[in-house]
């Protein structure tokens, strides 16, 4: 929570796999701001169309009229697909003047590697004038060292978002559960296995994880994640 309160960056970015806390973070940062939107990408966001709409109905308690004016923009576009500079511009006039907000995009990797869908959401972390954190698990194409270096994005990884070992070991203590130095290191920090297994999952614990490697995000993945549907 700190790293993004102290970041000066309009846009902050937080990559790192499923688990490792990025939508939690995200709702706590927006918690009690009076002004402030959220947009969760999913599959259907990979569509332009989809996407502007979603986007558009996000931003309705900052900017009214957004929703109909991006409704109104679409029905006398043929394929949006190939009207994606229009798109933008609809948002950046529709967005003038709004009240200042702050705003989450959360999955925004569902976005993969369609540049024409990033075009609008580029569009509104440029025309609002207040922060956007945004949660990826990939990071996305627009963020570069250009960006970076001009202090124009902030990037939080994985690596940052990641449990010290003190703090698993005081979790796992807490929880009556076994501190095991070396499984603990094979974890890497992992929240959303630390936590599952401080919980007293029965699918799940740290101990058990001692000789596995690369297999280990496959197995939480097909294993767990599959079966508990958790929040990034």
């Amino acid at each position: 929570m700190q790293l993004v309160a102290d970041s000066d960056a309009q846009t902050v970015l937080l990559v790192a796999p499923a688990g490792y806390g990025k939508t939690t973070l995200a709702r706590q940062w927006l918690n009690g701001r009076s002004s402030a939107w959220w947009y969760s990408a999913g599959e259907a966001s990979f569509d332009v169309a989809e996407l502007a709409l979603g986007l558009a109905r996000a931003l309705e308690p900052v900017c009214d009229g957004a929703l109909d004016g991006i409704r109104q923009h679409l029905q006398l576009t043929p394929n949006p697909a190939t009207d994606v500079e229009g798109i933008a511009a609809r948002f950046r006039d529709l967005l003038e003047g709004s009240r200042p907000a702050c705003g989450v995009i959360d999955d925004l990797h569902h976005l993969g590697q369609n540049s024409a869908a990033s075009r609008p959401v580029a569009e509104v972390r440029e025309s609002l004038a207040r922060k956007i954190l945004i949660a990826s698990r990939t990071r996305p194409l627009w963020v570069t060292p250009r960006t970076s270096l001009y202090g124009a994005t902030a990037v939080i990884d994985h690596s940052e978002l990641a449990m010290t070992d003190i703090e698993i070991a005081q979790l796992l203590e807490a929880s009556g559960k076994p501190v095991d130095a070396q499984a603990i290191e094979r974890a890497r920090g992992w929240p959303l296995l630390v936590s599952l297994s401080a919980g007293g999952s029965p699918t799940v614990n740290v101990g058990d994880f001692g000789h596995l490697d690369n297999d280990l995000a496959k197995f939480l993945s097909t294993e767990i994640l599959g079966s508990i549907d958790p929040r990034s």
